[in-house]
């Protein structure tokens, strides 16, 4: 892949043709081999439904739907095919889809939707793209803390409001999610739209909401879709790591916790900063990460049965349903989908991280607070004192209204094993059996009689810097104000000679 390249496509794969809903299809665009200097993927073909008639082709990424399109372009080659099949004559279709946020390498799938509302798989692309690429230096990183309801997400959110070098919301329960506001903002705004759906008078009626450029596939061939597809996105993810940049950087200095100039030299520890915010498992993490290559990442987990319990003893003492509950009609599917789903999501997600991101069990936290929140400033080069970390826990520990009615327990300790008796038998073994693969990943015990496992040890590969910033506004000013400053001194040197001279 050359500089100039965004994505490769490693390979078209055609479905085999649905004989009883299909007469014929093609893929057109792209081919094995081809190239996009663009974020996107532009698809174009035909499809002709035999008993009922093709209306649209979808593009799909992970069981998403990327975009849709009506197929309707004229195919005078087919029609002379199927002469006797009233709509061959425009049975051709062309999408084009965004590849930011998708995996850096990865496949999409193309599927016709049928008048009857059924579907049919055309065809798979395989591709790998470069990452989103961003100019502006970052002064400050995100912490990316990836968790799930009831885990201790609070409490260690609060633990991190109080370190001199991480920016977090002061108040409870610390759910400021400003970055992801912007990355929605990056992910939504860089996509191309289907023209097909956009109406002329949208700017003359629509006064309250934005979406992607509708512009974008009406300039096909011109010199300004390769910018709309690659510069535009680049220099809006400059604008959005921008923005959090300055919004935390107010909230830090609100704080006390005044950001310094980033510095090159990834041992100074002290001129280390960090935001940080709750994740869940979302595409918003996915690009966040993408943007933001230096980013870190704490995976906190729990005992998922545990889980369960807080969570249903948490909507008991709040009186209504929340965490998926409300979602079903009984303890037994709400074990069977949102606690199954929490645990194979997050061991999914530290399968695919763990060289990366620091795992941290809520049971360790409580248990021994010193060496877990040791290990995890170790991991973010941070302060890890001893004295820095009784201050943090003495600040933290600090008991409010708010935060007694967080807990369902009467001390985190008893918070601990809970499910043993929380839980009637069935549901036990029940739970013990949908989270069985993440619960003995994760080191716990399935019967609940043994200890904890010791967490591997695992090496993280080592992070580089960040390249050297691109003139930005306030960088340029600086710039100025510096040549100013050195013609300046040039002037009172050459001053100096002439009256040296003068005098001799």
């Amino acid at each position: 892949m050359n500089k100039s390249t965004v994505i490769d496509f490693l390979n078209v794969t055609r479905a085999e043709i649905d004989k009883e809903a299909l007469w014929g299809f093609a893929i057109d665009h792209p081919k094995k081999g081809n190239q996009a200097k663009t974020y996107t993927i532009e698809i174009s073909g035909w499809v002709l439904g035999k008993k009922s008639k093709v209306v649209a082709v979808e593009v799909l990424s992970e069981g998403r739907v990327l975009g849709q399109v009506p197929v309707n372009i004229e195919r005078l080659g087919v029609s002379k095919l199927y002469p006797e099949v009233s709509w061959a004559k425009r049975c051709g279709f062309n999408i084009e889809v965004g590849v930011i946020g998708l995996p850096l390498q990865g496949e999409v799938r193309i599927r016709a939707v049928l008048e009857n509302r059924s579907t049919v798989l055309l065809g798979i692309i395989h591709y790998h793209r470069q990452p989103l690429h961003s100019n502006y230096q970052a002064k400050l990183q995100p912490l990316v803390f990836t968790s799930s309801g009831r885990s201790g997400t609070t409490w260690l959110m609060r633990i991190f409001s109080e370190h001199p070098s991480i920016i977090a919301s002061e108040f409870y329960p610390y759910e400021f999610r400003v970055s992801q506001y912007w990355i929605q903002m990056l992910n939504i705004l860089s996509q191309p739209r289907n023209p097909d759906k956009f109406q002329g008078t949208y700017f003359y009626q629509e006064f309250q909401s934005i979406g992607p450029n509708p512009y974008h596939g009406k300039l096909n061939g011109h010199a300004a879709h390769d910018w709309l597809g690659r510069d535009y996105p680049e220099q809006f993810a400059d604008f959005c790591r921008h923005s959090i940049d300055n919004l935390y950087e107010y909230m830090g200095r609100n704080q006390g916790k005044i950001v310094s100039e980033l510095s090159h030299n990834t041992d100074s520890q002290h001129q280390q900063f960090y935001f940080v915010e709750k994740f869940l498992p979302n595409p918003h993490r996915k690009l966040l990460l993408e943007v933001y290559p230096q980013a870190k990442e704490i995976v906190l987990v729990r005992d998922f049965r545990d889980i369960c319990c807080s969570a249903l003893a948490f909507n008991t003492k709040r009186g209504y349903m929340s965490f998926g509950r409300q979602r079903v009609d009984n303890d037994i599917d709400y074990i069977k989908t949102t606690i199954k789903n929490t645990a194979a999501n997050l061991l999914e997600i530290w399968r695919e991280r763990k060289e990366e991101a620091h795992l941290v069990r809520y049971e360790d936290l409580i248990l021994a607070p010193e060496q877990t929140l040791s290990d995890i400033f170790v991991y973010l080069n941070l302060d890890n004192s001893s004295s820095t970390i009784s201050k943090i826990l003495e600040k933290a520990s600090k008991d409010t209204p708010k935060l007694k009615r967080h807990r369902t327990t009467d001390s985190p300790e008893e918070s601990i094993g809970r499910w043993q008796k929380d839980l009637e038998p069935s549901l036990q073994a029940l739970s013990t059996e949908v989270c069985k693969e993440a619960l003995q990943e994760f080191g716990y015990s399935l019967t609940g009689e043994e200890k904890l496992s010791p967490l591997p040890k695992i090496t993280k590969p080592e992070v580089k810097s960040e390249p050297s910033l691109k003139p930005t506004n306030s960088n340029l000013v600086k710039s100025t104000e510096s040549a100013r400053n050195k013609l300046e001194q040039m002037k009172s040197k050459i001053q100096n000679i002439k009256e040296s001279l003068e005098k001799s």
